[in-house]
């Protein structure tokens, strides 16, 4: 499994230890992240709250490059997720508004943007179309790795 891999801005500066663990995870999961050339702030922070169409063009800038790869987004960041996700669906529904937002890149909705929790519950169990093969490996406990239950909290005494 092959996808464009969008860091946005924060997973290479504040959540560099996301897109460390994230590769990893990708890595043990036979997921190959080719991370996008060119591209650009999707907007999250800034344009959404100032231009609804600034916004969409900085997400269709960035689905057309996935697009031009041949590949579905991987974006990790939740506010990425979101602002590329809506602005992929808004620009698939609506020609007139896909024509205004995708200068100077042509997008053309032919690409999807999953976000990493997606990709591991639907791409990687076994067999699932695309996903591993039917003798693939499980976790011990199940398809999924069992996360440890928390430890219990300390009272303070006294």
């Amino acid at each position: 499994m092959r996808y464009a891999y969008y860091p946005g801005c924060s997973l290479h500066a504040s959540a560099r230890e996301y897109d460390i663990s994230w590769r990893a995870v990708c890595g043990r999961l036979d997921i190959e992240l080719a991370e996008m050339e060119d591209w650009s702030c999707c907007g999250t922070v800034h344009a959404t709250s100032v231009d609804r169409l600034l916004a969409l063009a900085l997400a269709a800038r960035n689905l057309a490059i996935a697009e031009a790869a041949g590949l579905e987004i991987a974006a990790p960041c939740s506010g990425c997720y979101k602002n590329l996700r809506t602005a992929d669906e808004a620009l698939k529904g609506d020609t007139e508004l896909r024509a205004k937002a995708s200068l100077p890149r042509q997008f053309k909705g032919s690409t999807a943007v999953r976000h990493p929790l997606y990709i591991i519950l639907e791409d990687t169990r076994p067999g699932r179309p695309g996903g591993r093969p039917q003798t693939a490996p499980r976790a011990q406990g199940g398809p999924l790795l069992r996360l440890r239950a928390h430890p219990p909290r300390c009272s303070s005494s006294g």
